[in-house]
Formats: structure tokens, sequence, C-alpha cells
């Protein structure tokens, strides 16, 4: 049986959840996957358990940066990959100063998946130094 991959979708474009969702079953795990596109989903959404965070830059009425802030403030280790087509140079640098683990662009979705993999194993090993430490 696969493991089991929990991943937060923070996107406000259905066409664009449907080509993600597509990509995301490549990975060999049983995905669990929510979308939200709402501060107030958002904020109940941090309130479960996940392994990861894709989200869009530019939502109708926040960005990333508002939901890295909003993931800060829970105080969980969880990696948050933004995805855009539209957030600046400056704009994806001051996401990763904020927290986000990378920033890939929505037309080269063949990155993703390596990311999630890159993520989800960086982040086991930040927990393993924290229990032997």
């Amino acid at each position: 049986m696969a493991k089991r991959l929990r991943v937060l979708l923070v996107e406000d474009n259905e066409r664009d959840g449907v080509l993600l969702r597509r990509e995301l079953q490549s990975l060999p795990y049983e995905l669990q996957l929510e979308q939200v596109h709402t501060r107030s989903a958002l904020r109940d959404a941090f309130g479960r358990d996940w392994d990861i965070v894709v989200a869009d830059y530019h939502l109708s009425d926040f960005t990333a940066i508002d939901a890295l802030r909003m993931l800060a403030d829970t105080g969980r280790d969880l990696p948050f990959l933004v995805l855009t087509d539209t957030a600046s140079e400056e704009e994806a640098v001051e996401a990763m100063r904020v927290g986000a683990r990378d920033c890939l662009r929505k037309g080269r979705l063949n990155r993703l998946c390596p990311a999630i993999e890159r993520e989800l194993a960086a982040v086991e090993q930040r927990r393993a130094r924290r229990r032997g430490a």
C-alpha cells in the first residue's frame, strides 16, 4: 500500500486546480488533497494535518505571502511551495524570504513533483535533527 500524502492546495482557479491535481497524481503516494481559496478556509485548514502546502501566488483576496504569514503564526514546520505565472522576481524573492521553500512557474508543472519530493525529504531531516538535539 502506498504511503499517504496530505496536500493543501491554495488555488482559486478551478482549471488550474484540475491541472495541479492531475500533476500530483503522478506521485507515488495515496493522495489526500484539499483545495481552498479563501482566508477563512485556509485558516481552518491550517488546523488539520498536512504534509505540504502548494499555493498560487495571487488569489482573489490575498497572496501567498499572506498565506505564509498565516502558516508562520501556527508555528508549524510545513513545506510551502508557491506557484505563479504572474509574480515578479521581487515577489518570488519576498515569498522565499517569508518562508516559501520554492517558487515555481505554473507553465513548468513538471518541476512540481520533484520539488515536493525534495521538500518532504528536507522536512523529515529537519525533524530528525530536532529529535536528536
